[in-house]
């Protein structure tokens, strides 16, 4: 009974083996990615992984891959567009000049050792690692002042000049005294004056900041010259946020006229250089964010 039962298992098994075998193998593809080019709304071109945007110009230019996001792979030189490119990777195997308004979104970068030249704005919203060197151009400014700076009341305030710009890049100072800045940020300056009190000694001397005629709240630095012809050099650091609107002065009070802010000329034996009265340079270090 046993083996009677075996062998008729055995051959249903052998009939569904020789069944399978006569019926046509039928093979269903998998869809590729869903990705194209599209411009103004109209899709002009696939940008999958391995495809080229050529050379296209015109506004609202996106590239969608529905299967890893919105994604940008470009192999040839240029990418001109009127409007914001938004991706979140981006190949590259050449160099590239990107002359757009911004570039958003973006979360990866591979230029395979070539060169991405950005002529627009690019906000980033994820982390930004840098694996090499990097360069950035930040606004910058180096300001000295060659005489000695007197004042005549001791109820005034006085703001400090400036009149030589030893080195700039988008700071300006206007009238020796007024600050300004081309472009919106968080700037770091750092001011050393010299000073000096003929009599009257202890003298008390005050430097602040104001920002738009009005002074910086938290902003004064107290100074105490214990003795007459006492010369102390102040470094004094400071963080503001600056507009292309605002104007910004250093501003300064003594308890005696006799006070002043000492410029000393070129010495010899050994040669030294010349000793500014005041000193100031300013970094931008930031963006502005609230």
């Amino acid at each position: 009974m046993k083996n009677k039962i075996l062998l008729t298992a055995l051959t249903i098994v052998l009939y569904i083996v020789l069944i399978s075998a006569e019926l046509p193998k039928v093979i269903i593809p998998l869809p590729s990615p869903a990705s194209m080019i599209i411009i103004n709304g109209t899709a002009v071109g696939n940008c999958g992984l391995g495809q080229a945007i050529q050379n296209l110009t015109g506004t609202g230019l996106q590239c969608i891959d529905l299967t890893s996001g919105v994604r940008i792979n470009i192999f040839n030189q240029s990418l001109n567009t009127t409007d914001n490119v938004i991706f979140n990777y981006l190949n590259l195997t050449n160099n590239l000049n990107m002359n757009t308004n911004n570039i958003t979104n973006v979360s990866y970068i591979n230029p395979f050792g070539s060169t991405l030249y950005l002529g627009g704005t690019i906000n980033i919203s994820g982390n930004f690692y840098v694996g090499g060197n990097m360069s950035v151009k930040r606004p910058y400014g180096v300001f000295t002042d060659n005489t000695t700076q007197t004042i005549s009341s001791t109820t005034t305030a006085y703001p400090m000049n400036f009149s030589i710009t030893e080195d700039n890049y988008y700071i300006n100072i206007i009238n020796k005294q007024n600050i300004t800045v081309k472009v919106t940020g968080d700037y770091m300056f750092e001011v050393s004056p010299l000073f000096t009190c003929s009599g009257g000694a202890p003298n008390v001397l005050d430097l602040w900041w104001e920002l738009n005629g009005v002074p910086i709240a938290r902003s004064n630095t107290r100074i105490t010259l214990q003795t007459n012809n006492m010369n102390i050099v102040e470094t004094i650091p400071f963080i503001i946020d600056l507009y292309p609107s605002d104007n910004l002065r250093i501003m300064w009070h003594a308890d005696s006229a006799t006070c002043s802010l000492l410029y000393i000329a070129n010495q010899t034996n050994p040669v030294r250089p010349e000793t500014p009265s005041t000193i100031l340079t300013i970094t931008k270090i930031s963006e502005v964010q609230h």
